[in-house]
């Protein structure tokens, strides 16, 4: 009996430890299991705030954009109503000088006294040289 009680005692140790070793080669592979999901929650989450962050940052950038471009034309706008506003000074000038800076009779009066006073003058001259 003694020789049966060995091989039992034997037997089931062997048991105990084959199940020690699968409850081990479970227990890594479940830790295992567990740790991949872990990382990939993390990598799942990060990746999302990421995604979050870069939509965010694209929407603010559309949006500078958009008030960018909007201040841009406000000052082409105000440019442009400047320089009309310009324009249309010196034509109303340049017409304003054609029509009465010099008007003709008072230019053929100019023209007449002009002559008169260059006569006098060269009449002076030759008066001088003689």
């Amino acid at each position: 009996m003694a020789e049966i009680e060995w091989g039992k005692i034997a037997a089931e140790a062997g048991i105990s430890l084959v199940s020690g070793f699968g409850g081990l080669i479970l227990g890594i592979w479940k830790w295992g299991r567990w740790s991949a999901k872990a990382e990939q929650s993390v990598k799942d989450d990060y990746d999302a705030k990421i995604g979050a962050l870069r939509d965010e940052v694209r929407k603010d950038m559309a949006s500078h954009v958009q008030k960018s471009d909007a201040r841009n034309d406000l000052l082409v706008e105000q440019f442009k109503e400047s320089f009309d506003g310009i324009r249309r000074q010196i034509d109303d000038h340049k017409l304003h000088t054609e029509t009465r800076f010099l008007p003709k009779d008072d230019f053929r009066d100019f023209r007449e006294e002009y002559r008169e006073d260059m006569r006098e003058l060269k009449a002076a001259i030759a008066a001088r040289r003689q």
